[in-house]
């Protein structure tokens, strides 16, 4: 599928939750992640504020970048463009609020 990730060259992005089910610091489970091989990492948090998201993906983002792998952004164009991730994920509901911009 056109615009997919995997058409992209990802096969594979991991999505994150902000709280990790298994427990452990988001950081850990993304550095196992791209350890793995994972090439692309999208954070997802519908309830952080920007700066509180800009904070997670600056963390992130070091562990990525090192790895080589994507960090993308889940919905917050204004959070991936001021914190240079790799991109944004843009669902259905972003479209309207980028409208509104």
């Amino acid at each position: 599928m056109p615009g997919s990730p995997a058409s992209d060259g990802w096969p594979l992005m991991v999505i994150t939750h902000p709280r990790p089910a298994c427990g452990r610091p988001l950081e850990r489970v993304v550095a196992e992640c791209v350890d793995a091989g994972a090439p692309a990492i999208q954070l997802r948090d519908k309830t952080a504020d920007g700066r509180a998201l800009a904070t997670t993906v600056a963390r992130l983002r070091a562990i990525t970048e090192s790895a080589g792998s994507n960090l993308i952004v889940n919905d917050r164009l204004d959070v991936a463009l001021a914190t240079g991730a790799d991109g944004v994920h843009l669902g259905r509901e972003a479209y309207g609020k980028l409208r509104k911009v």
